[in-house]
């Protein structure tokens, strides 16, 4: 391990057991750092601001009384894939045996006092301060360097004080989601379920995809080679070690991100693709079950695909996918609540298809379900392109989706098409092409239905009030009564909608509410209400008004 001599700073090599006390950086990297070619070679200083982060960390180590500081940029020979691969699978550990790390937020210019005033003011809403909009909190490496330290101090871009991982542990909680036990290092962040830790990560961003999963490798305890240019695939190998390691089955509780929605390769893996997939829920709330509710069997993984056993329900033909499916319940939970997911049954392994589906243990009947072995297809089959269709309607060219409908296309493939670009347009907001791909006479009653019940949570989430009342107004039209209440209470239900704003949310309920007949109206209104924490002050929110909403149409 290299570390800078804080009183000289050159370069000096360690090896295990002779490593003394350092301090360790963490920061965003600029466009031109020094490496450890200049270090050695005498050019560091020629590279101005970023010489000057060598300087200003060593100044402040030593000012605590460390001889030596370790920073990503010049302590690592990058151009050796060896020694970097070595780096990469030892980052955590060295973050965790640090004695100090010290977050330098460059984009952050005011001092503690400022930040603190910033943070407890009225005029200012949660979120809007200097210090919680640091892209230091998007960035995929950081979290790691968040975590494993025992002591985090956090500078402005003065290098002044702005606090601690201690001191500010209820406002990073609330920027980052990671519970305060963890950060205060009174538990270990072991302790989270897999699906918990993934979606720390879910709205972090890297410079190269596999650094998605590389960033995440401590984490989970992992190491495994570094293969730059594999792609998303290193994601999928991060997830593959996990599995070998652990059965927490709460690795298979993601959701498509919309990105997937978007496009017609949306089954087959059980694996998620990126982190980004495990942001559609709050993973805190998902965890593994007591053993007593659900049992749970190790997981092995081979060349053929996932193996694991769950309980699962008889086959069903499902012509949303053109294929026998049956539901499978992961041994975990959503709050009070299973998790359950469709398998594809298509010859060879079976193949995810669909979203997450919730199930009420008091309603659930797991004796009416087989507990056997699986074999789940564990790599998601080559991603394809938006169709030719699904572009142009997700950009809102009414006219250009007449024009490519009328075009002379095989039925079916014209059906599949405008199933797609219904779910393209409605993640896109663009209601008025919704509504026009819903009437087309090539789209089936039942496609209509799959495409629109498979867009609503993402038009939902997206604050799209005219998509979301297109879906409900035409592409539902045909549901029960019983059935579409079931379907809006659960998507007002869900945590993931909080997320829209206020106002958009109270678009969305009042377009779908005028849609309503009464008795729907009303049947909603009273499962979402059987669900809701009165106490809680988004949810007094709701219920009043839902009421609202309800008094008018009852009084139509």
């Amino acid at each position: 391990m290299r570390l800078i001599n804080t009183t000289t700073l050159q370069l000096q090599e360690f090896v295990d057991d002779d490593i003394p006390s350092y301090a360790i950086l963490s920061h965003r990297w600029g466009k031109d750092e020094v490496t450890i070619k200049d270090m050695e070679g005498g050019d560091a200083q020629s590279k101005g601001e970023a010489y000057d982060k060598i300087v200003m960390t060593c100044s402040v180590a030593a000012a605590a009384g460390l001889e030596y500081a370790w920073m990503d940029t010049c302590c690592i020979d990058k151009t050796s894939s060896a020694e970097l691969s070595e780096a990469i699978n030892s980052m955590y550990h060295w973050y965790q045996d640090a004695v100090v790390c010290y977050a330098f937020l460059s984009d952050v210019r005011q001092d503690a006092d400022q930040i603190a005033d910033q943070i407890a003011s009225d005029d200012i809403d949660p979120g809007d301060s200097a210090f919680e909009n640091s892209k230091w909190f998007t960035r995929g490496w950081t979290l790691q360097e968040l975590i494993a330290p025992s002591t985090v101090i956090f500078l402005n871009g003065l290098w002044e004080e702005i606090g601690t991982k201690i001191s500010l542990q209820p406002l990073l909680t609330r920027i980052t989601g990671i519970p305060g036990p963890i950060l205060r290092g009174v538990v270990d962040v072991g302790s989270a379920s897999v699906a918990q830790r993934m979606s720390w990560a879910a709205s972090r961003v890297t410079t190269r995809t596999e650094d998605q999963a590389y960033c995440l490798m401590g984490l989970f305890g992992i190491n495994m080679p570094m293969l730059y240019g594999e792609g998303e695939r290193a994601f999928i190998r991060l997830q593959e070690e996990i599995l070998r390691v652990s059965k927490d089955h709460t690795i298979f509780a993601w959701n498509y991100s919309y990105r997937d929605l978007t496009e017609s390769a949306v089954t087959g893996s059980f694996l998620a693709v990126s982190p980004a997939s495990f942001q559609l829920h709050s993973g805190e709330d998902i965890m593994p079950t007591d053993p007593n509710d659900i049992q749970s069997e190790p997981i092995s993984v081979d060349s053929e695909g996932i193996h694991l056993v769950l309980h699962v329900y008889e086959p069903q033909w499902s012509p949303d996918w053109n294929s026998y499916v049956r539901q499978a319940v992961l041994p975990c939970r959503y709050g009070d609540q299973w998790i359950a997911l469709t398998l594809a049954i298509r010859g060879g392994p079976d193949k995810r298809v669909g979203r997450m589906a919730f199930l009420d243990p008091r309603k659930t009947d797991l004796r009416a379900a087989q507990y056997r072995k699986l074999c789940v297809a564990h790599e998601r089959r080559a991603r394809k392109r938006l169709s030719a269709l699904s572009r142009i309607a997700a950009s809102g060219d009414i006219n250009g989706v007449r024009l490519t409908l009328e075009k002379g296309t095989d039925s079916s493939v014209r059906e599949a098409m405008a199933g797609q670009a219904v779910i393209a347009a409605a993640v896109a907001g663009q209601a008025a092409t919704v509504d026009l791909l819903l009437c087309d006479k090539s789209i089936t009653r039942e496609r209509r239905q799959a495409a629109s019940k498979f867009s609503l949570s993402a038009a939902w989430r997206r604050g799209a009030s005219g998509a979301v009342a297109v879906l409900v107004q035409k592409g539902l039209a045909d549901y029960s009564e019983k059935d579409l209440s079931d379907l809006l209470a659960r998507q007002i239900l869900q945590p993931i909608n909080w997320q829209v704003e206020q106002t958009e949310m109270v678009a969305i309920a009042e377009l779908i509410f005028q849609s309503l007949q009464p008795f729907t109206a009303r049947a909603v209104v009273e499962q979402v209400f059987r669900k809701l924490d009165y106490r809680s002050s988004e949810h007094f929110t709701l219920v009043m008004l839902l009421r609202r909403l309800l008094e008018d149409a009852l009084g139509r």
